[in-house]
């Protein structure tokens, strides 16, 4: 008894048929005695160096944002970490209190700010090594000319452009 007297092409398909159900069952299964293993919560990715939290950010987001990028950057150490740690915090809430106090704006702010900048650069190379030192002063060269390019190319800090020339229609 062939399968011509089963049928024919009837049972050839209900094989098929019987065979890829079965083994979408088995596949499932499997998936689903996956899902019973609980490899505990996935930890959030570490952003990437410079990313992170825009301008809102609080002092402690500034702060351990440049933890990590100076990290990535100079190779810090554990120590070092712990010790860079308070100083980039109280550096970035004295920064907000300028930002957000009666402080004139412009040039003037901006001079307070370098001057802040320029104590804590002391506090934070009495940290790094001599060859972290040079990387970081490297590193805060290439901030000073790229806040440059951005006032410049803002607007501020460039000289005044001339008042046009009187046409025929204004004399």
């Amino acid at each position: 008894m062939g399968p011509e007297s089963l049928g024919g092409a009837d049972v050839t398909k209900r094989c098929g048929f019987v065979g890829i159900s079965i083994l979408l069952v088995m596949s499932l299964s499997s998936a689903v005695a996956a899902q019973g293993t609980d490899p505990g919560p996935v930890p959030a990715p570490a952003p990437a160096p410079g990313a992170g939290p825009g301008p809102n950010a609080t002092p402690d987001q500034r702060a351990d944002r440049q933890l990590q990028q100076m990290t990535a950057e100079l190779g810090l150490t554990a120590e070092q970490q712990v010790k860079l740690r308070p100083i980039l915090l109280e550096r970035a809430q004295k920064a907000d209190a300028l930002r957000k106090g009666s402080a004139p704006r412009g040039r003037a702010q901006r001079q307070e700010m370098r001057s802040l900048a320029e104590s804590y650069t002391e506090r934070i190379d009495a940290i790094l090594t001599p060859e972290q030192q040079a990387k970081a002063e490297q590193m805060r060269a290439e901030a000073r000319a790229k806040a440059r390019g951005e006032r410049q190319r803002r607007g501020a800090g460039a000289p005044p452009a001339e008042p046009p020339a009187p046409t025929e229609r204004s004399k």
